[in-house]
């Protein structure tokens, strides 16, 4: 894995161009489709010792392997390195929310779309209920971030977005996801993932979404 790395890595430095490198993030099963962190398994334990391995060697030498730096994925999503995909105990993933400011307040929360035309409803959540959102200020933001809930149709979809308070002296739209999971297949991090990372990493939201 490291000299794979290295050898990507490579063309870019030697043309003068910054890199970072992303640590990886677990590999897991789940017996109640990654809803609790009980419920899920480490896919291949060798594989996991694999990764911890890799993961260190990143943090520890990214400036002496000509790294402009890391983005520590890993740790935003398993702080302890158990293995394990942290979790709110709630299904359902895939859903986003997308906020209208007006006078530094949100005025309107609606489904995203997507560049195929299809809409973030996401699925797996408890049918016709409200669900508390997760919201996230960009980093850098100094206003009141808003309340948000989510309702759900008969199908465990988002269906709207229900603006619970405003907030206020907001900069920029907010990050607003439903509670959910934070994978959709134990691999690949949800829209749920992401606002967490760029949350506990300071990323810019552009990177992932």
């Amino acid at each position: 894995m490291q000299a794979n790395a290295q050898k990507v890595w490579g063309d870019y430095l030697k043309a003068g161009i910054g890199v970072w490198q992303a640590t990886v993030t677990p590999r897991t099963n789940s017996a109640d489709n990654w809803a609790t962190r009980e419920g899920q398994t480490i896919m291949n334990a060798d594989t996991e010792r694999l990764i911890q391995a890799f993961n260190a060697w990143i943090r520890s030498n990214s400036k002496s392997l000509g790294l402009s730096g890391y983005i520590d994925l890993r740790h935003a999503v398993d702080p302890a390195d158990s293995g394990i995909w942290d979790t709110d105990g709630t299904s359902g993933t895939g859903a986003a929310g997308f906020c209208t400011l007006s006078g530094g307040a949100v005025s309107a929360c609606s489904l995203g779309h997507y560049t195929l035309g299809g809409t973030s409803k996401g699925f797996g959540y408890p049918a016709d209920v409200s669900i508390p959102c997760i919201v996230y200020g960009y980093p850098g933001e100094a206003g009141t971030l808003p309340t948000i809930a989510a309702n759900t149709n008969s199908r465990g979809e988002v269906s709207h977005f229900n603006v619970i308070s405003a907030g206020s002296n907001l900069l920029y739209p907010p990050m607003v996801a439903p509670r959910g999971r934070w994978t959709m297949d134990g691999l690949h991090i949800s829209a749920r993932g992401h606002y967490e990372i760029i949350h506990k990493t300071g990323l810019k939201p552009s990177l992932f979404l």
